[in-house]
């Protein structure tokens, strides 16, 4: 499977990610950043996004969850400037489980992330219970 990490992310956010990936996961996915390729299919691609939208998730974010891919929304908290620490730090912390629901849950998934005290959320799985929630 492949990895798309949004360039919005950084620089730094995505080396480290790529780096640290590569020590434990290299053959099972394979991270990628840059322009988006039309080579990048629902079937094998996982989006990782950056939202910054203040409530609810943005139209990228859902845009791509309606088109079949698994989805991952790095929250901005609102009120505050994107920092690339947090940000690497609270994907870090939640890679192990991101990575099992890529590889577990059929379809496409939704999975929102945040710095605050529980920072996981999924927010649809395919066949699963719960419901689109935009906000």
């Amino acid at each position: 499977m492949r990895i798309y990490l949004d360039p919005n992310y950084t620089p730094p956010v995505i080396r480290l990610i790529q780096s640290l990936h590569s020590l434990e996961f290299p053959e099972t996915f394979e991270v990628v950043t840059g322009q988006w390729s039309k080579e990048y299919h629902n079937s094998d691609t996982a989006v990782f996004l950056l939202d910054t939208n203040k409530k609810g998730l943005n139209t990228i974010t859902i845009d791509h969850y309606q088109e079949g891919y698994k989805v991952v929304a790095f929250k901005k908290p609102t009120g505050s400037a994107f920092d690339p620490f947090i940000c690497a730090l609270t994907l870090l912390s939640q890679w192990k489980r991101i990575l099992s629901d890529l590889e577990n849950v059929e379809g496409r998934l939704l999975i929102s992330i945040g710095s605050g005290k529980h920072p996981y959320r999924d927010v649809f799985k395919d066949g699963g219970k719960k419901e689109l929630s935009l906000d």
